[in-house]
């Protein structure tokens, strides 16, 4: 520290504040002090002040000095013998801004950013929160905007205006498209406006205006959406394949930036979309219809896309209930026949495979053991058939929610009924 000068005053008192903040007052009649004025900053004054103010109110009044602000020194800090003045109020708060009478303006208030306080002969201020240029939301995501504004005299309008690529379009509280709410609360002093489902279209600038008497102001954002790599989706997991018949196969892709390329792949290789028994697999129609289905298309598929971010697949796709074609089937009166629901499943059946046998469109009951068995998971054995158990018959297989139901088959019993003897034969 530079070196003090010191002398002599006849009347006064020094202030010193220890590095834990308490505050020392010492009579300076009879102490010298250094010549060098006491200029805090003010923010440094601030902290004493709160600092000390409930702790040492006590000693102040006990030695008669008042601590302020003197405007024509500068606003250095002066110290008064209070035995030599009179005043109103003994705990004078230093004004840290010449505007802070007004609750907006206290320089406590962490959001508001003003050159100076507003009178009641100004326009408003406004300012949208955060104070960011631009904002990214998600696709399909909720937007909301906040405007806060400051105004001495009352609210004559308010508005929002989207400026987007389809022009401009006004938002308030009566008029505003589906989805867009606008919302102004002049206790709170501010207007929202919310949007649901954002979109492409909704990307743009929004402006907020606000009028009083004297004028009015405005304040913008951009609003932008955020850059995502494709995430495509696919309604089913699992489809059935019924041989010779066709299958159709859902993709849906929604993202910006917008998809390039689409391509499926079969057991993680790529399928040959020039083939004629495929079509779809594109930006526009991203799913997939095969046509005249083989065994050779039963496997794991996936969608897959990519755009200018990324590339990215949905989950795979299993293609699935083959059912082979049977047959009609004979068998004479009073014998046991087993048939086999004759399907494919890929992956393959388990017990928790649920498969239900039909005659002529009706339910089997295959839980009557006296009739029935089931030697495996897809077969079902009947004993001692009777012409009741002559007819077509289908199997229906459900698997993690998918269903597959067979072609029919018909079962013929021959023979005659048997006659029980009878007395006198």
């Amino acid at each position: 520290m530079p070196p003090k000068s010191t002398r002599t005053r006849r009347r006064g008192v020094r202030v010193d504040v220890e590095a834990d903040g308490d505050l020392i007052v010492t009579n300076l009649d009879q102490v010298e002090m250094s010549d060098r004025p006491i200029r805090p900053k003010l923010q440094q004054t601030a902290d004493f002040w709160e600092k000390t103010q409930s702790n040492h109110q006590n000693l102040l009044e006990h030695v008669g000095v008042v601590v302020g602000f003197d405007e024509e020194a500068e606003k250095a800090l002066t110290l008064t013998n209070h035995d030599q003045a009179e005043m109103s109020d003994r705990s004078i708060k230093p004004k840290l801004q010449p505007f802070a009478d007004h609750p907006d303006c206290d320089a406590k208030e962490p959001t508001l950013i003003l050159d100076k306080c507003p009178t009641d002969s100004d326009s408003p201020n406004v300012y949208i929160t955060p104070r960011n240029s631009s904002m990214y939301v998600h696709r399909h995501g909720n937007m909301t905007l906040e405007c806060a504004f400051l105004s001495l005299t009352s609210i004559t309008s308010s508005k929002w205006i989207k400026h987007g690529k389809n022009g401009q379009t006004v938002l308030n509280k009566t008029t505003h498209p589906d989805k867009f709410s606008v919302s102004l609360s002049e206790a709170s002093r501010n207007l929202l406006v919310f949007k649901s489902d954002f979109i492409l279209d909704d990307a743009g600038t929004y402006q907020c205006i606000v009028s009083n008497e004297n004028g009015e102001n405005d304040d913008n954002v951009t609003v932008l959406i955020y850059e995502e790599i494709p995430n495509p989706q696919v309604t089913s997991e699992l489809y059935p394949l019924n041989l010779g018949e066709d299958v159709h196969m859902e993709c849906m892709i929604d993202v910006y930036p917008e998809v390039t390329d689409v391509w499926w792949t079969k057991d993680d290789g790529i399928i040959d979309i020039t083939d004629s028994q495929y079509r779809g697999s594109t930006p526009q129609e991203p799913s997939v219809h095969i046509s005249t289905t083989t065994t050779d298309d039963i496997g794991y598929y996936r969608c897959c896309a990519n755009n200018s971010i990324s590339f990215n697949c949905s989950n795979y796709i299993i293609l699935g209930f083959l059912f082979h074609n049977q047959s009609d089937k004979n068998i004479t009166f009073g014998e046991r026949i087993t048939i086999d629901c004759a399907v494919e499943s890929y992956p393959p059946i388990t017990n928790s495979t649920e498969i239900t046998w039909s005659l002529n469109g009706s339910c089997v009951n295959t839980k009557n053991i006296i009739k029935y068995t089931q030697p495996t998971l897809t077969s079902l054995t009947i004993k001692n058939a009777t012409f009741g158990d002559q007819g077509e018959y289908t199997c229906d297989v459900e698997k993690d929610l998918i269903n597959g139901t067979s072609g029919g088959f018909w079962l013929n019993v021959n023979g005659d009924v048997k006659r029980c003897p009878q007395r006198g034969d």
